[in-house]
């Protein structure tokens, strides 16, 4: 179903953004790539604030999901409804 999709498109996603804290780290350590500690502070500074956006993305996509499940569940949700999340998400 489209919330499937839609789970498994943020899934793969997790993993581009755990490639690129990791990568962050690597840099971090690297002097070549981090010439002072500002510049390392900064880069520390950009993947902490990714990872905590990433993270509030990923918790509210849960969100979603749970809310849409219980309304499927109960029968409050129609075909339409899930055609306009068809077209917003997954297009």
């Amino acid at each position: 179903m489209y919330l499937q999709a839609l789970q498994r498109d943020i899934e793969s996603h997790s993993k581009i953004v755990s490639a690129v804290l990791k990568l962050c780290e690597h840099l971090q350590s690297d002097k070549r790539a981090c010439n002072n500690e500002s510049e390392t502070d900064s880069l520390q500074l950009v993947a902490f604030n990714l990872e905590r956006r990433w993270h509030a993305i990923w918790l509210q996509s849960l969100e979603w999901q749970c809310r849409l499940e219980e309304a499927i569940s109960s029968g409050k949700v129609r075909k339409k409804v899930l055609n306009i999340l068809k077209v917003k998400f997954i297009a």
